[in-house]
């Protein structure tokens, strides 16, 4: 059993009270969901479920996680044309530095 009041709606077992000073509505609730996507389209909102927009959002995160990996290789921006990217060559390849087993910097001498 829910009742969880709206500023002007009731839910109560499975029904929408709706009232003000001169008229009570009541409907099921799947009448009022019926309606409910109806007035939402003709306003063109959004009608997926929270589920399903958790769900796009997800796997828009992930695109967009995708796309950063792409775009954080160097490689990817030596065919850029464009005066606010500055491309700069290095004069030499970097090498990591050597380490040993444990993890730790080998010392040259």
């Amino acid at each position: 059993m829910s009742n969880d009041s709206l500023s002007d709606g009731t839910y109560y077992e499975g029904f929408w009270s709706f009232r003000n000073e001169k008229v009570e509505v009541l409907m099921d609730e799947a009448t009022f969901d019926t309606y409910l996507e109806a007035y939402l389209v003709s306003q063109g909102i959004d009608t997926r479920t929270s589920a399903e927009l958790l769900a796009y959002a997800t796997n828009i995160e992930r695109q967009h996680h995708e796309a950063e990996k792409v775009l954080f290789d160097p490689d990817y921006w030596l065919q850029i044309t464009d005066p606010n990217i500055r491309i700069i060559q290095l004069q030499r390849t970097w090498q990591p530095v050597p380490t040993d087993e444990a993890g730790e910097t080998s010392k040259r001498e």
